[in-house]
């Protein structure tokens, strides 16, 4: 009860302040994990983790050093691998991101192609990409392909469909172009008639229609507290190299239903930790609700179903899963 109470007071706090430039206080409620997996076998170990994927009550990780998928169930119970290291067809040369669409898992590596699976593994089509790569996380619906990419125009996305490239959105090409891929990286998510694009590097979301590719609305959410602490110059001090780093606002997101999930990186004295999830209600408006703790781990990439988040603990290399209230 006290937990409901929390995220009531958290939700409405929200959307009283969400996009008036007053803070969103979000009282941070802490989740308690109930299960981890270290291992598929006694030799075999999660290494790389680029993605994790729910779908259809199932947990697609995608690990880059092994070259493969690894499906569990949502006991985090091993089914089956999708794929494996080589320049075959059916094989990976580094694998880098993933999308699912119900049983369909599309998989993007390095030798520039959108590779095509069951989910039991049976390798079913690929499609070249050229010179278009994904510059981040693509998705998939209805026989399209939506992914972020700067090497079409001025554009930000590309929509596959049948051999046709549609583009759409803006690259922002200001400043270093050698930065150019890291600014404008971006997570992509179908839902319902819109398309969502969360930038990686900067505070804000961008809706476009499915259909006309048009931008609807931008929302940012620099209003937030923990994402303000990301955004200030001082945070990411320049290297005895002059480089001066860019720290990422979120470090993964994901989408469930009317619920969008953003694991959000902070420093707790002076060092980079990443255990903090805000959650978003994208159902008709899209406003923060909850600020959730996962545990004492650091946590790469996420996903979610109805009643659990599941994230890669990178201090551990574990998988866990972790109850949503």
């Amino acid at each position: 009860m006290k937990l409901r109470t929390l995220i009531i007071v958290a939700a409405a706090v929200a959307a009283i302040a969400c996009g008036t430039g007053k803070p969103v206080e979000l009282v941070p409620v802490e989740l308690q994990t109930v299960a981890t997996v270290d291992r598929i076998s006694d030799t075999t170990f999660f290494s790389s983790p680029w993605s994790i994927k729910e779908s259809s009550g199932d947990i697609y990780f995608l690990d880059a050093t092994l070259n493969r998928v690894l499906r569990l169930d949502n006991d985090l119970r091993f089914r089956n691998y999708i794929g494996a290291k080589g320049r075959a067809d059916n094989e990976f040369a580094m694998p880098t991101l993933m999308a699912i669409s119900d049983d369909s898992v599309a998989v993007y590596d390095q030798s520039g192609k959108i590779k095509f699976f069951s989910a039991e593994g049976k390798y079913l089509g690929c499609t070249p990409l050229d010179k278009d790569a994904p510059t981040g996380d693509f998705a998939m619906q209805d026989g399209c392909i939506y992914f972020p990419t700067i090497n079409v125009a001025q554009s930000a996305f590309v929509r596959l469909s049948d051999g046709v490239c549609t583009p759409f959105g803006t690259v922002d090409r200001d400043g270093d172009p050698t930065m150019l891929s890291i600014k404008n990286g971006r997570y992509i998510y179908i839902h319902g008639d819109r398309i969502i694009a969360v930038s990686q590097f900067y505070p804000e979301i961008e809706v476009y229609d499915r259909k006309s590719l048009q931008l609807e609305e931008r929302i940012p959410y620099d209003d937030i507290p923990l994402v303000q602490q990301n955004i200030r110059p001082d945070y990411m001090p320049s290297s005895p190299s002059g480089f001066v780093g860019i720290t990422p606002v979120i470090r993964d997101c994901c989408v469930h239903g009317d619920r969008m999930y953003m694991s959000v990186p902070d420093r707790i004295n002076g060092k980079y930790n990443c255990n903090k999830v805000i959650a978003f209600d994208i159902g008709r408006h899209i406003r923060p609700t909850a600020l959730y703790i996962l545990g004492d781990g650091s946590y790469g990439s996420i996903c979610a179903d109805d009643k659990y988040i599941y994230a890669f603990d990178m201090k551990n290399s574990t998988i866990c899963k972790i109850a949503l209230p």
